[in-house]
């Protein structure tokens, strides 16, 4: 009989020492709960976006926007105005010079599926992106005011189209 108590005994260790590995590894892999405006302040350093869904995600800020999209939407669609110059990260052949993050922000919340690149740019960008391409949405957000009519047609896209 006593060793079968020390048998049960060292059972129970084990079992009480994996429950606490595994409650363990959960707690540490689980992110910190930033707000979603916290997640936002890292746009800006973005170095990298993946061309398609097949592409590796290398950029650790891009990874969290995406993870937290339906959270960081509304801090994404805020930066649409956000003049702030930076470096262009997408993978595309198509780089401009004047590359700010509300640019980011926008395609950001595209590639989320969040708006559509198109859906929400006027009648007039939209008949000029099969001759110019992406060079239409760039020549026509850089006038005064419209940052701002494009930031209100991705509040009236996403309040239309509930993120899923």
């Amino acid at each position: 009989m006593p060793n079968q108590v020390t048998s049960m005994k060292a059972i129970a260790t084990v079992l009480m020492s994996g429950a606490l590995l595994a409650f363990s590894a959960q707690v540490t892999s689980q992110p910190m709960r930033a707000k979603p405006e916290d997640v936002c302040a890292g746009l800006s350093s973005i170095k990298s976006i993946p061309l398609n869904e097949a592409w590796p995600i290398d950029d650790e800020n891009y990874k969290t926007l995406k993870e937290k999209r339906k959270q960081t939407t509304p801090c994404l669609i805020d930066r649409i105005t956000d003049g702030t110059s930076m470096k262009d990260p997408r993978s595309e052949p198509t780089k401009v010079d004047g590359f700010v993050a509300g640019d980011l922000a926008f395609f950001l919340l595209s590639d989320f599926n969040v708006v559509s690149f198109e859906g929400v740019l006027p009648q007039e960008v939209r008949s000029e992106l099969p001759s110019k391409g992406v060079i239409a949405y760039f020549d026509w957000v850089h006038k005064p005011g419209n940052r701002e009519k494009l930031q209100a047609a991705a509040k009236e896209w996403v309040r239309i189209h509930p993120i899923k």
